[in-house]
C-alpha cells in the first residue's frame, strides 16, 4: 500500500520532481563550465624592465610563454608601473633591476621584484606557486650557462649556483586574509537575498483589485521601493565599516563612493525584484523563482573566481548580475581607497535597474489588460 502512494505521488508531482533533477544537474553544467580551465590563467601583467638587456628578454619571455600570465603593458619608469597597477588594468607587475644581466655574469644574484594584488587571492597563491617555478628554470638555465662557461660540467654547474631572487611585494591585502578577499562579498549576497525575498510580492496585492498601473506604481513607489531603497542603501554603508570593526577588515574608502556604488546596487536588486513580482503568477511563484537568479550570483561576481578568467558564457551570464558590478568594486574601495572602474560600474548597475523596471512597467500592464478581459468576457 505505501508503494502504491508512493508511485501515486511520483505521478502527481511530475513537474516537481522533473525540477528537483534540473536544477542540481544545470548548477553543476554552469559552475562546472566556469571551473573548466581549473587554474586561474591570463594574470594581467605589466612588465617595467630597467636593464633592457637580451637576459632581460629572455626572462620576459618566459613570463610571457606561461599560459598563466598575458603582459598587457611595458611600464618605461616605476611611476607608471604603480599607476597601471592602481587602475586594475595589471594584478601583478615584473620588476627587473639595472645591471640585472651584469650581475647575473658576475655571480651577485640578482633580484627580480614581484607585486601581486592580493585583494583576491586565487590568483595572488597562483602568482606565488608559477612564479617560483619559472625564476627557478631561469636560475637553473642561466647558472649551466655561465658556469659552463667557466670550463664546469653541467651537472657540477647546477649544484654550483641559483643567480636569480625573487623579492615579492604585495599590496592591497598585505596579511593575505580571508576576511579582506570574501567576507564582505558574503553580506553583500546576504543583502541581495533580503532585498529580494522581501520585495517580489510587491505588485501581487494589486493585481486583482482593477488598479490601474500608474496607481500600482506610484503606490509601490511610495510604501516600498523608496523606503526600502534608502534603508538598503544604508545597510550597504555600514556593511564595510561593521566588518572594519568586528573582524579588522581594512576600510579605506571614502563613504561617498560606498553610497554611490551601494545606491545603484540596491536600487538594481529593487528593480529585477519589480520584475520577477510582474511575472510570477503569484506571491509564492514571486519567491521561489528569483532563488534561481540570485543563487549563483557569488560565483559569477568576481570576488573568487576572476571575471578575466571565465569563458564567454561565463561572463555573459555574470554580466546579467548586479553583484558581477558591486562586489569586487566594493573591495578594491576599502582595500585600495579607490577605483577606476568605479564610475563605469555604477551607471551599468543604473542602466540595469531602468531595464528591468521598464520590463515590469510593460509586463504588469499587459497581465492586467489580459485580467480586464478576461473578466469582461466571463
Amino acid at each position: 500500500m505505501r508503494i502504491i502512494n508512493i508511485l501515486a505521488f511520483y505521478e502527481n508531482n511530475k513537474k516537481s520532481l522533473l525540477f528537483l533533477w534540473l536544477v542540481p544537474i544545470v548548477y553543476l553544467l554552469l559552475f562546472g563550465s566556469t571551473y573548466k580551465s581549473e587554474v586561474v590563467e591570463h594574470i594581467p601583467t605589466v612588465i617595467y624592465d630597467q636593464d633592457q638587456s637580451s637576459n632581460s628578454r629572455v626572462l620576459i619571455s618566459c613570463i610571457n610563454d606561461v599560459e598563466k600570465y598575458k603582459i598587457v603593458a611595458y611600464a618605461q619608469n616605476e611611476a607608471t608601473m604603480n599607476e597601471i597597477l592602481a587602475s586594475g588594468d595589471a594584478l601583478l607587475a615584473v620588476e627587473i633591476p639595472t645591471g640585472f644581466s651584469q650581475d647575473l655574469k658576475n655571480g651577485k644574484s640578482p633580484s627580480v621584484m614581484v607585486i601581486t594584488d592580493a585583494s583576491n587571492l586565487m590568483f595572488h597563491n597562483a602568482v606565488m606557486s608559477s612564479m617560483g617555478q619559472i625564476v627557478q628554470t631561469f636560475s637553473a638555465a642561466a647558472g649551466q650557462k655561465l658556469l659552463e662557461a667557466g670550463n664546469q660540467l653541467p651537472t657540477q654547474s647546477l649544484h654550483t649556483v641559483a643567480p636569480l631572487t625573487l623579492s615579492v611585494r604585495i599590496i592591497n591585502n598585505p596579511e593575505i586574509s580571508y576576511n579582506n578577499f570574501m567576507l564582505l562579498g558574503l553580506g553583500l549576497n546576504g543583502l541581495q537575498i533580503a532585498l529580494i525575498i522581501l520585495l517580489t510580492p510587491i505588485f501581487m496585492p494589486y493585481l486583482h483589485n482593477k488598479n490601474k498601473i500608474s496607481f500600482i506604481f506610484k503606490n509601490s513607489f511610495r510604501k516600498m521601493i523608496l523606503p526600502y531603497w534608502l534603508c538598503s542603501i544604508l545597510i550597504f554603508l555600514s556593511l564595510p565599516y561593521l566588518a572594519h570593526i568586528f573582524y579588522n577588515v581594512h576600510c579605506i574608502a571614502k563613504p561617498f563612493d560606498i553610497m554611490l556604488l551601494g545606491s545603484a546596487f540596491c536600487l538594481a536588486l529593487i528593480a529585477i525584484s519589480s520584475f520577477f513580482s510582474a511575472i510570477s503568477p503569484n506571491a509564492v511563484n514571486a519567491l521561489q523563482t528569483p532563488l534561481l537568479y540570485i543563487m549563483p550570483g557569488l560565483l559569477f561576481s568576481g570576488l573568487s573566481w576572476p571575471s578575466y578568467a571565465m569563458n564567454d558564457t561565463s561572463l555573459l551570464l555574470a554580466k546579467a548580475m548586479p553583484l558581477y558590478y558591486t562586489g569586487d568594486e566594493l573591495r578594491k574601495l576599502i582595500l585600495a581607497g579607490s577605483s577606476s572602474n568605479l564610475l563605469h560600474n555604477v551607471i551599468a548597475l543604473y542602466i540595469m535597474a531602468t531595464i528591468f523596471f521598464i520590463l515590469a512597467f510593460i509586463i504588469l500592464k499587459i497581465r492586467l489588460t489580459m485580467i480586464k478581459r478576461k473578466e469582461v468576457t466571463s
